[in-house]
């Protein structure tokens, strides 16, 4: 596992955000405030990971995204993993593509005034 990944954040009503993060639990908990549910993303043939708030429902965060499965609520971490499950950093084409995706996904429930 590397020490430090790279990483699209999406905070609620904000626009997305690249950062190096320490790939650590405790940090990716951090992010998006609470125990984390990984949610699988598939664009074309590639595979991205959305990290959310486990409880987010629950706990009435705000929406943020729209996914297959249905409105992801409170903030976000996108990140990709390797063939051993364990989180890897994106490069800058899957920074676009991700990004790209956000875009589609908040209109989707009518937030796209963050670009």
């Amino acid at each position: 596992m590397s020490e430090s990944i790279k990483v699209v954040y999406l905070p609620v009503n904000d626009s997305p955000q690249v950062r190096e993060i320490p790939n650590t639990l405790e940090t990716l908990q951090k992010a998006v405030d609470g125990y984390i549910e990984a949610v699988t993303l598939k664009l074309g043939h590639h595979n991205y990971t959305i990290l959310v708030n486990e409880e987010g429902r629950l706990k009435g965060l705000s929406p943020n995204l729209y996914h297959k499965t249905g409105v992801l609520v409170g903030n976000a971490l996108f990140t990709k993993s390797n063939s051993y499950g364990d989180f890897v950093s994106l490069d800058d084409d899957d920074v676009h593509l991700v990004k790209e995706w956000i875009k589609l996904s908040r209109l989707a429930i009518g937030q796209g005034g963050f670009w």
